[in-house]
């Protein structure tokens, strides 16, 4: 029914066009997110790979790739519509003189398996996330199984990583407190853990892996 679009939570989030159209409006803390995790990135130098995690559209990553354009990007998602929007996206903002790479990647992550050990074409220097690890670990799980998702999914994030390579992610407050993520980004080996920014239940964190040996 159309009147889903009035609830204050309510719309058709799984319909991408609905959800590019609408999500700024639905959660208006989402641009200032996105600019507060551009801010919070480590300088990308040329060549690094980098990973957007659920990327959607590609929003944020079109922002990341303007501000550091020597990056090789991977936009990776489990839904196909939402993969050809970010590439359609990137079309326009390529400079065909540059040796610039975009690439997509189609992966759905079943955190319940134990199947997945790392991101399809890791290890990456970087790897980000908008509003995906509470997706992936399930809008509806119990503090359980939240707590045993959000396991998994910071072991596959350090596992997909490069040694002294960095997870920064923009997420809101839902399944569990923020301080628990943090502590179980700790628990999986990440250091420097630390929140960038917040403003009511959004937020912008991060970590970094060591250095071997480190």
């Amino acid at each position: 029914m159309w009147n889903k679009n009035l609830e204050r939570r309510g719309g058709f989030f799984q319909n991408p066009d609905w959800y590019e159209l609408q999500i700024e409006r639905k959660l208006p803390l989402l641009v200032p997110m996105r600019q507060q995790m551009l801010y919070a990135l480590p300088p990308i130098l040329p060549g690094w790979k980098v990973c957007d995690l659920l990327c959607g559209s590609g929003l944020f990553s079109l922002e990341a790739f303007r501000a550091y354009p020597g990056m090789h990007l991977t936009l990776m998602d489990g839904d196909a519509t939402r993969l050809q929007m970010a590439s359609e996206r990137f079309a326009t903002a390529l400079n065909p003189e540059k040796n610039q790479q975009v690439t997509t990647q189609r992966q759905l992550l079943d955190l319940g398996s134990g199947s997945t050990l790392s991101l399809l074409g890791a290890p990456f220097h970087v790897i980000v996330s908008t509003l995906g690890l509470h997706v992936l670990v399930g809008h509806h799980a119990d503090s359980n199984k939240a707590t045993a998702g959000y396991k998994i999914l910071f072991d596959l994030l350090f596992c997909s990583l490069l040694p002294g390579g960095h997870f920064i992610f923009g997420d809101h407050v839902g399944l569990l407190p923020v301080y628990i993520q943090l502590k179980l980004m700790e628990e999986a080996g990440f250091r420097g853990v630390d929140v960038a920014w917040r403003d009511q239940d959004f937020f912008v964190a991060g970590g970094y892996k060591p250095d071997t040996g480190a």
